[in-house]
């Protein structure tokens, strides 16, 4: 059905607005992305939480200027995925970053959000 190895998930995280952004790049990369596999056939899901960073890790802001970008990278083992493929012919894969960031004109509180989705097929 599958190798039981783990799977790399990279993400592009891309400004899609007309002016920069700021965010905390480096809480995301040492947290990861939020995922979610829901079982298309039972809707059963699972959640994987994401890292606690440690109490230590200084937030530090980073300027992504108009359609700049980030990469983002998390791993799904084999294990997680063979939980939902007993029961289902097709798993999705629900991923979402989320962090703190500012408006740099402002320098008002805001949230730095990105998602993505990947349909995994079965071959019984």
């Amino acid at each position: 059905m599958f190798s039981d190895l783990p799977i790399l998930l990279k993400m592009k995280l891309t400004n899609v607005s007309k002016k920069s952004i700021v965010c905390s790049l480096n809480f995301l990369d040492v947290k990861g992305p939020y995922i979610t596999l829901v079982g298309e056939d039972t809707k059963k899901t699972i959640s994987i939480p994401a890292s606690v960073p440690p109490p230590s890790s200084e937030i530090t802001f980073t300027e992504i200027g108009p359609n700049g970008f980030w990469h983002l990278e998390a791993v799904l083992h084999a294990r997680e995925l063979r939980r939902l493929f007993n029961s289902n012919k097709a798993i999705r894969i629900e991923i979402v970053a989320r962090t703190i960031g500012k408006d740099p004109e402002t320098m008002q509180k805001t949230i730095c959000f990105g998602e993505s989705q990947i349909d995994l097929i079965g071959t019984n």
